[in-house]
């Protein structure tokens, strides 16, 4: 597939009128739609300011990949690309595609939702005098004795740098599902302190999101420290995980950035809103609504739930979009710092519709920019930045690139 590109010369000035127009986005809100049931005023919804869609800048990378749920990078040159098969491969700078790690014969995806989720590498896995050293982590869905499980498993490299050891599964969550739908799998790591977060879908299940005694509809966080390198097979009982945030329908993707000291999160949502979550690194405890609310709204049958009675402990979303224009689904992103956006940006976009959004805060009001739309035909299911700050994202095409975002 080739390359989109617009003219380079258009792109640096329409940064500079997008960066001068951030003070009037920060004091554009929107509002509830009439005939919907909204909460009381709870919500900091931005609206973009420019809603015309563009071609996004973006260059075809690689080919032949299928159905790219994650891209990845060890925190050297190489990019790791996860497919929902449970095959990860590595595109090397010179071009060359080579398989890293096989586990498809683990991974279900007899599902609408099920399959392989994602990939982290532990802070550590280039420091040979790291606790850390060659570990990395995935989860991924399979079957257990007939029944469906979304494991987070760590595995270890090989001798050979580009060659995972695939018989050094240690699983540190294994949590039985119900239904095909709703899984979340996002998976990020705190590298100031070496905690590994999760996100769990609700398995369309709505009030599990609400339960105590569940780990479903939930960010998580995971003390790793305890697990033995070279431990392997089950895991779980040298794991606690502890509810992190709760009130999520399906998490699809996490990200930890430590300087900011939140964690961002990209909710799936069910009947008009897809969201925008920030959570504190602060400490555990905030709920964002589901299934009370979704964005502003009210759910019908919430009224009669003990969970939804007091809706003013609910923490809003920083952002929501409509389904409307053919979105669907909001795809979750990275926060990087690329040089465009020196203090950081939040870029995350929409499956169906193929818009990319960057968000950026000033002070405590966020604003979202539309920065494009891919081109392509195929629905993407991942947005991912490297360590230098480069976005990438993948497209559930059955034999297809991976797709560079260009910024000026």
């Amino acid at each position: 597939m080739p390359a989109h590109r617009r003219a380079e010369a258009a792109r640096p000035a329409r940064l500079r009128v997008l960066l001068m127009l951030l003070p009037i986005l920060a004091t554009i809100v929107w509002t509830a739609h009439a005939g919907r049931p909204a909460a009381a005023p709870s919500t900091t919804v931005r609206l973009p300011f420019i809603t015309s869609p563009e071609p996004l800048v973006a260059t075809a990378l690689g080919g032949s990949f299928n159905q790219v749920v994650a891209v990845a990078d060890a925190g050297d040159d190489r990019l790791f690309i996860a497919q929902r098969d449970g095959v990860v491969k590595i595109l090397h700078p010179d071009g060359d595609i080579t398989t890293f790690l096989d586990i498809s014969d683990r991974v279900t995806v007899d599902g609408a939702e099920l399959g392989f989720f994602d990939l982290v590498f532990d802070p550590g896995y280039l420091d040979a005098t790291a606790l850390g050293y060659g570990q990395f982590y995935v989860t991924y869905s399979g079957y257990t004795s007939g029944a469906i499980v979304n494991y987070v498993a760590r595995f270890r490299v090989s001798s050979d740098p580009d060659q995972a050891d695939s018989s050094s599964e240690a699983w540190l969550v294994k949590l039985e599902q119900e239904r095909p739908v709703h899984k979340g799998g996002g998976l990020d790591f705190d590298e100031t302190n070496r905690l590994l977060y999760v996100g769990f879908g609700d398995d369309w299940r709505r009030d599990l999101a609400q339960s105590p005694d569940s780990l479903k509809g939930k960010i998580v966080m995971l003390d790793i420290s305890g697990v033995p390198p070279e431990a392997t097979g089950d895991a779980t009982n040298l794991v606690t995980p502890v509810v992190w945030a709760l009130g999520f329908r399906n998490p699809w993707r996490i990200d930890v950035d430590p300087e900011s000291g939140a964690i961002f999160v990209g909710d799936v949502g069910e009947n008009h809103w897809e969201e925008v979550n920030v959570v504190s690194l602060a400490g555990p405890g905030q709920n964002f609504g589901w299934p009370c609310l979704e964005a502003a709204d009210i759910l019908p049958g919430s009224e009669t739930k003990p969970a939804c009675a007091d809706l003013s402990v609910f923490t809003p979303p920083v952002f929501a979009y409509a389904h409307s224009g053919g979105r669907c689904a909001i795809i979750g992103g990275d926060f990087a710092r690329p040089a465009a956006f020196p203090d950081g940006h939040y870029l995350f976009g929409d499956m169906c519709s193929r818009d990319v959004w960057v968000m950026l805060r000033s002070g405590s009001v966020w604003s979202v920019i539309p920065w494009g739309v891919l081109e392509t035909d195929e629905l993407f299911a991942s947005i991912s930045a490297d360590d230098n700050g480069i976005s990438y994202t993948g497209t559930l095409s059955v034999s297809g690139p991976i797709w560079r975002i260009d910024f000026p």
